[in-house]
Order: C-alpha cells, then sequence, then structure tokens
C-alpha cells in the first residue's frame, strides 16, 4: 500500500415497497449521494479499525474480535478471502454519518471498507466483489436474513427493483433507471427524538395489522396476495412515474402519499412521521412518505419543486426534525487518493 486514500459508498433509499415486499410485492430502491467514507493509511503492522463503535485489532483471531465489530470484521474477512491473504500495515477510519433510520448505512460502510481492502491490497475489483463483502456483513448481522437490497443498491450504484418469491424463498433484483422530476428536490428528513423502533419490531406490528399469524412463506399465496393488493394496484402506477423520461413531479407527489396512507392504515408510521409529511406538503412539497421500515424515528422522503427547497426545509426543522438533502447517486464506490 502507497500512501492514503479515502473510500466512499453512497446510502440506499427505499422509494416504495416497505413492508409489502416482505409478503411479495414489488419494490424499489435507488442510491443516495449521502455517503459514508473509509479512510486508510499505513501503520508499522497490524490492522486496526476505527470508528464509532471503537477502535479493533482485526490481526486478533475471530473469537478475540468483540460482538460491536462483527459487522466491519464480516467485510473485512471475506475481502481478504477474495484477495487470498490477510493485510498486514495498515489502519482503516470509518465515517459513518448519521442520516436517519433505514437508509443502509451499515451496509454503505461494509461496502466501503471493503472497497477499502482491495485497495490497499492492489487487488482488482469489480462491484460484484464489493456487493458479496456487503451481503457477508448483513447476513453476520442479521442472523442470515438480510435480502441483499441494501448492500447491492450501495455496492453497484444503480437503483434496483425487487421482489420476493416463495418456494423456494428466494429474492430477485432488476437494474432500473430511474428519473425524479425536471427541478425538483429530494429531501430525506430524519424524525429521531430520543428513540428508535427496531425493523423486526415494525415487521410485526405490520404483521398484526393484517393478520399474518404466520411467517410470509407459510402463508396461502391468496393471503399473501390479499395484504399486497391495495399496494399492487398502486405500484405500476409509481414505476411508470419513476421510469419516465418525463415524470409529473405533482402525479408522483399524490402516489407518495397514497403510499403513506396505506403504510399509516397498517400500523408503521407514527404521529412524528405524519406530523413530517404533513408539514411538507403544506410548505410546497408535492408529496411525502415514510421510507424503510417506519415506527419511533423513522425516516420520511419528501419531493417537490426545488424553488420550494428551503420553505419545505425550514418547515421541518421548526417540527424538530432534520432535514437532509439527498440528490440521486450516480455511483457505487468512490475512491479520493490523497496528493
Amino acid at each position: 500500500m502507497e500512501g492514503s486514500f479515502s473510500v466512499s459508498a453512497p446510502s440506499k433509499l427505499i422509494l416504495c415497497g416497505e413492508h409489502f415486499v416482505v409478503y411479495g410485492a414489488p419494490a424499489i430502491a435507488m442510491p443516495l449521494e449521502l455517503r459514508h467514507t473509509v479512510k486508510a493509511s499505513q501503520i508499522a503492522g497490524g490492522v486496526e479499525v476505527s470508528g464509532i463503535l471503537g477502535c479493533f485489532d482485526f490481526s486478533s483471531p475471530r473469537e478475540k474480535i468483540p460482538q460491536q465489530a462483527a459487522l466491519y470484521f464480516a467485510s473485512y474477512e471475506k475481502a481478504c478471502e477474495k484477495i487470498g491473504r490477510k493485510l498486514n500495515g495498515v489502519r482503516f477510519d470509518i465515517s459513518k454519518n448519521i442520516y436517519g433510520k433505514g437508509l443502509g448505512s451499515s451496509s454503505a460502510v461494509a461496502a466501503a471498507l471493503a472497497a477499502a481492502c482491495f485497495e490497499a491490497a492492489g487487488f482488482p475489483y469489480a462491484p460484484q466483489d464489493v456487493f458479496e463483502c456487503a451481503q457477508a456483513a448483513d447476513l453476520a448481522t442479521t442472523s442470515g436474513k438480510a435480502s441483499g437490497i441494501d448492500a447491492r443498491t450501495v455496492s453497484i450504484g444503480i437503483a434496483q427493483e425487487f421482489q420476493r418469491f416463495f418456494n423456494p424463498d428466494k429474492f430477485a433484483f432488476s437494474q432500473i433507471s430511474i428519473r425524479l422530476p425536471k427541478d425538483s428536490f429530494l429531501l430525506v428528513v430524519d424524525t429521531f427524538a430520543g428513540k428508535r423502533s427496531t425493523t423486526k419490531e415494525q415487521v410485526e406490528k405490520f404483521a398484526a395489522c393484517v393478520g399474518a399469524a404466520a411467517p410470509p412463506s407459510q402463508l396461502p399465496q391468496a393471503q399473501r396476495d390479499k395484504i399486497n393488493a391495495d399496494y399492487t394496484s398502486l405500484y405500476p402506477r409509481l414505476k411508470a412515474q419513476l421510469l419516465s423520461a418525463s415524470p409529473d413531479g405533482r402525479q408522483l407527489g399524490k402516489l407518495f402519499l397514497e403510499n403513506h396512507k396505506l403504510l399509516t392504515s397498517r400500523s408503521v408510521s407514527t404521529r412524528e412521521i405524519d406530523l413530517a409529511v404533513k408539514t411538507a406538503v403544506s410548505c410546497g412539497a408535492w408529496g411525502a412518505k415514510l421510507t424503510a421500515a417506519g415506527g419511533d424515528g423513522g425516516s420520511v422522503i419528501v419531493i417537490g419543486p426545488r424553488d420550494n427547497l428551503r420553505k419545505v426545509e425550514s418547515g421541518i426543522e421548526r417540527m424538530g426534525f432534520k432535514p437532509f438533502e439527498a440528490p440521486a447517486a450516480t455511483q457505487g464506490i468512490k475512491v479520493q487518493r490523497e496528493k
């Protein structure tokens, strides 16, 4: 390894399909230019990984790696497996930004760390290599239940349509090209106010609300179809706008609100999320909806005309929430070498 460098990976945004995708409906995710960075530098020996969770010695045996470093270590170990050897004499400093819940930040860090390992070793790699490392990290921290959408979106840096299938249980992905309306803005709003619900809690809430007394894979197809019926009638219109060469901002905003209403009626929204949505629209946004699992401390996405951006941001800030402008990413991994 020669000199220091930084590697970054984008965040991920679920545009539509939250919760319904668990029961087999299609969903769409896109990468965001809200990045998480890993800086690599030379040290005398060993492998140090430092971040908000602490500083860890990855040259130690696996059994001595603390649980809070499991995500990082799984990505590092998979990268070393691909490289064909362990690294030595390198320190990785992780900068994980807090943009909100459900934006794939853990996958982005894992992807950036894997790419930094490849760069440090001078190993030629492709987005698929980064994906496999990030997915190994997600699987290690979700008891083997990660769908792959987070790791795939942040590693490849291209919007994805994804869907779950049953018997056998698997996810299918396809890359798609999304266009947002001309002269529009996209915001992510963090509604955190001291507490965040877990994804598991939110999945259980949704299941209870729709009367799913068994895991999705054990339900009859007719019941899964019934659970998804309202959303699957909305999805073709949403997808058509997102894939249009000239999407209609007002129409897309209305569809976001319709999608949000479906999620609210299934108990996965909160007073704060609904307030953020209402405030954004009252300040001139075309529409807004919760994104990802929802619940306490959940995230909201807002779309509107760029002329109204500052007014919408100010209104959201007055409610005590944090808005982040979230342009679409056009690239997965980025590498910047220090001069």
